[in-house]
């Protein structure tokens, strides 16, 4: 869970507008309030970009962690970007830590053969999805 000073900077590197960070902090969870929650991801996903240069800028070429810390450590106190799951992950935890139920779900990849980004004709024989 993060802490309420660690929500505090989150809200803070989002731009989050202080009428929202009220409603989320003081809604009775039973009666979410859709809007807050549609603006605070509004406002996770303007600021926080897709980054996947540890891949490519780095030179021990390791894998990134997915520990809440570290997440926390490289997109709310260094200000940068991450892979889609793992900003979603820390989005999951930053809900969690308001007090909402979260469930997390896996994901396929389409990876499309020499560009295709949708079936031609409806021959899906093109489409190839990638591992979960």
């Amino acid at each position: 869970m993060l802490s309420p000073e660690q929500i505090e900077a989150y809200f803070d590197r989002i731009g989050l507008p202080d009428e929202t960070r009220r409603a989320l902090k003081s809604v009775i969870k039973e009666e979410t309030d859709i809007e807050a929650i549609t603006i605070l991801q509004k406002c996770h996903m303007s600021a926080i970009p897709f980054e996947n240069l540890m891949f490519y800028y780095t030179k021990t070429m390791k894998p990134p962690s997915f520990e809440i810390e570290d997440l926390f450590e490289q997109m709310i106190t260094r200000k940068r970007g991450h892979i889609c799951d793992a900003t979603n992950l820390l989005f999951a935890e930053l809900m969690r830590s308001l007090g909402y139920s979260v469930y997390c779900t896996t994901m396929r990849r389409n990876n499309p053969v020499a560009g295709l980004l949708r079936p031609v004709n409806g021959d899906q024989s093109l489409i190839q999805y990638g591992p979960w």
